[in-house]
């Protein structure tokens, strides 16, 4: 049944509830932009309200305060280097589970549906035991780096967050026709060209869409850096924000103001890309 046939009421009633969650997500969103332009007395005075002078020193304050040069630096190298293996780690997986029917394939693919299933929080202990096991062979065998206060560590850890793009580029690469494959095959081309020069183009739009979603998923974790990171110097920015919150008292200004500094980016790229997004999820709907 189409949203216009359905009841006059009804049509109401579910924009009244749209128009209700809408609101719910905006205004804390707006609240701690505006609030960001006040002064810690006015926002006391009336937290709700709006400000009687724009003022972004607190911006600059929480850029200077909390080092946020440093911050985004760990978390572009954190996130940008993530997803690059995530996506493509993804995408050589899931080309031969969908194009290349052979035994065990179908297991496989259950295998990486489980995955979504379990929760990254399960697997905590189990992860900072293998790190600290890498840790020591890496002291060991006298390796230029370690996985202790290292961004490495993180983003080994990312690179197994596969499971939701290895399924969704799996519904993608089955749907892409099966002539082009075999047209590429009677032209000679080889496995590897087959899926460098049509597989990867065709799939552009889910590559595109996976990396903005993990971008976003990687760039606003808090609990794995919280585990693996100690160290100041390579903070991440949801890790950076805790440096505003005092144990008698906060400044809420100015944790807003690094508020804002956290939020605005990933929530600016998604307003770039989300007819991409949108399309890509349209086009890879999942065919298990």
């Amino acid at each position: 049944m189409k949203f216009q046939e359905l009841s006059r009421p009804v049509r109401v009633l579910s924009y009244v509830l749209l128009v209700l969650l809408a609101l719910s997500i905006l205004y804390p969103l707006v609240w701690m932009s505006y609030t960001a332009l006040k002064t810690n007395p006015e926002v006391m005075r009336s937290p709700f309200g709006l400000p009687r002078r724009i003022d972004f020193s607190n911006i600059g304050d929480a850029w200077r305060t909390g080092g946020f040069t440093r911050l985004y630096f760990n978390s572009l190298l954190v996130s940008i280097v993530s997803v690059l293996g995530i996506v493509c780690m993804a995408a050589a997986a899931a080309y031969p589970l969908a194009r290349r029917g052979f035994r065990g394939s179908r297991l496989i693919h259950a295998y990486f549906l489980i995955g979504i299933a379990i929760p990254t929080q399960a697997l905590i202990i189990p992860g900072f035991k293998l790190m600290a096991t890498l840790d020591v062979w890496a002291r060991a065998l006298d390796m230029p780096f370690t996985f202790r206060n290292s961004p490495i560590s993180l983003i080994v850890t990312y690179f197994s967050w596969t499971s939701i793009a290895i399924v969704f580029f799996y519904a993608y690469f089955r749907n892409i026709p099966a002539d082009l494959v075999a047209a590429a095959a009677v032209d000679g081309a080889s496995e590897w060209q087959t899926f460098r020069q049509i597989m990867i183009p065709l799939a552009m739009p889910a590559l595109v869409t996976m990396g903005i979603f993990y971008f976003i998923w990687v760039w606003n974790d808090f609990l794995w850096p919280l585990v693996y990171v100690q160290a100041e110097n390579w903070r991440t920015i949801p890790l950076g924000l805790m440096a505003f919150k005092g144990e008698y008292t906060t400044f809420w200004s100015l944790q807003m103001g690094a508020l804002s500094l956290a939020t605005w980016p990933p929530l600016i790229l998604y307003i770039l890309f989300r007819s991409r997004i949108q399309r890509g999820l349209t086009e890879g709907a999942l065919k298990f």
